[in-house]
């Protein structure tokens, strides 16, 4: 599986493969035999990296209900705290999506595949950043698709009711009209 890690503001991608008993993490060109075990049920882990032993304290996400190894964490490690930030391939494709780019229109794809429940705008709303635009029902569980920038709606791809599939694209972002 494969995830993509800030550390303190240093952006890394680790990929994890079982393989038998054993677990391996690739980071760039290097692989790591990793294990790890919870200590005392409050946030602190027993991490082992090619035989090395490390003691972590882990503070998950705020709200965070679970085991869940995705979200903004504050690990302390060796007697410093770093903020982490972890997404999965999916959610860094829907963040992706959601930010779009350059000043020209911004295409919002839908990160994975689903039923579009219901549309949050029209064709040529002005929409400020972070403003829903739409609802997608995705493995029983409706998400916001958000605007990662202020715009003015171009085009609407999709339509309430309707499946739609991962990369497809959903709403088209032009830029904000000057007054």
């Amino acid at each position: 599986m494969k995830y993509f890690v800030n550390v303190a503001g240093r952006d890394l991608e680790v990929v994890f493969e079982q393989r038998g008993d054993d677990v391996y993490a690739r980071v760039g060109d290097r692989e790591h035999r990793v294990s790890y075990s919870e200590v005392d049920g409050l946030g602190q882990y027993s991490i082992l990296v090619d035989g090395k032993s490390w003691a972590a304290s882990i503070e998950a996400p705020k709200g965070s209900h679970g085991k869940s190894l995705e979200g903004e964490f504050s690990v302390g490690l060796a007697g410093e705290v770093f903020p982490v930030l972890i997404e999965n391939e999916r959610e860094r494709a829907a963040h992706a999506a959601e930010r779009g780019g350059g000043r020209g229109p911004r295409t919002v794809q839908a990160a994975m595949p689903g039923i579009v429940v219901s549309l949050l705008v029209k064709e040529g709303d002005v929409v400020e950043e972070g403003a829903a635009l739409l609802v997608l029902e995705a493995m029983k569980m409706q998400n916001e698709v958000r605007a990662e920038a202020a715009g003015r709606v171009e085009k609407i791809h999709a339509e309430a009711g309707k499946t739609v599939s991962a990369g497809q694209n959903l709403v088209t972002l032009g830029p904000v009209p000057e007054k």
